[in-house]
């Protein structure tokens, strides 16, 4: 199952963020690009357990899947879940990705100095 290891890699990253301390940690938001081979599910569970592991109990995972962008040869640029669709426009399958392949992390939310929320990093 890599999204463990996908899991490990976000909160590791996380923690070697200048400024951020596991028990000021609030939020963590991923996104999930359609083609990334992730199971959505398998990552918030395996997220939610390495955020409680690495002693950020508090943290809310937010996982939200982005569709694929792609650009077909015939000029349609269109989003899709399926990477075996065919362009709507003309039927073909000769086109390019151009988003939908990534995890990326949106954005960390800590408590700063006062007990505030604030947002650090962002598209990591």
């Amino acid at each position: 199952m890599h999204e463990l290891t996908l899991a490990e890699s976000i909160v590791s990253s996380i923690l070697r963020t200048p400024g951020v301390e596991a028990e000021r940690v609030r939020a963590v938001a991923v996104e999930v690009g359609a083609l990334a081979a992730v199971n959505v599910d398998s990552l918030e569970f395996c997220l939610r357990a390495v955020l409680d592991e690495r002693g950020m109990p508090q943290a809310q995972a937010q996982i939200t899947a982005a569709p694929a962008v792609l650009h077909c040869k015939c000029g349609e640029r269109f989003e899709t879940s399926d990477a075996f669709a065919p362009c709507p426009s003309c039927g073909g399958f000769e086109r390019e990705i151009q988003a939908g392949t990534d995890v990326t992390v949106l954005h960390v939310e800590v408590d700063d100095e006062e007990g505030e929320d604030r947002p650090v990093g962002s598209g990591e």
